[in-house]
């Protein structure tokens, strides 16, 4: 396969596009369309290590994100949890501070787990970075999932 492995529409060059963002981006979005679509391996030489470097932001993100959920989870810190450490004392004693502690610990830990099982499983199936991406996406699902079930309910009141 040439230039164009997925049977795309050419990238349009300035003139047809005008100069705008938009037409840029549009261009660019074809060109790596086509990459995704192909596999890495028509991926310019300049662009292999993408996938590489998506599996370490994995990596390093989700252990991150691992740490400080055991943090939370096991040494009770609610310092970490914004918003609540900048509340008033008065605020703050409404609260059972040890189920809002386990509660966002558990779910920074089950977080940082979706990050790293999607960038091994990236790594081991060479997916180019699509189940990488994947789990990018769910990891903000859960968290905005977490925080609107965490917010609602009044679940940690005393």
């Amino acid at each position: 396969m040439g230039s164009n492995p997925a049977n795309l529409p050419a990238a349009a060059d300035a003139r047809t596009i005008g100069r705008s963002s938009a037409g840029l981006f549009a261009a660019r979005f074809r060109e790596w369309a086509g990459y995704i679509i192909s596999g890495t391996q028509n991926l310019p030489a300049s662009t292999r290590r993408f996938p590489a470097m998506v599996w370490i932001a994995n990596a390093l993100s989700g252990v991150i994100v691992f740490f400080i959920g055991i943090i939370i989870r096991i040494f009770n810190v609610s310092s970490l949890i914004a918003g609540y450490n900048t509340a008033p004392t008065a605020v703050r004693e409404k609260y059972d501070e040890r189920a809002l502690t386990r509660f966002v610990g558990n779910l920074l830990i089950t977080a940082s787990t979706i990050i790293l099982a999607g960038g091994l499983l990236d790594a081991a199936a060479g997916a180019g970075g699509i189940v990488a991406t994947l789990s990018w996406l769910a990891f903000v699902a859960l968290l905005l999932g977490g925080v609107v079930y965490a917010n609602t309910g009044r679940r940690f009141r005393r």
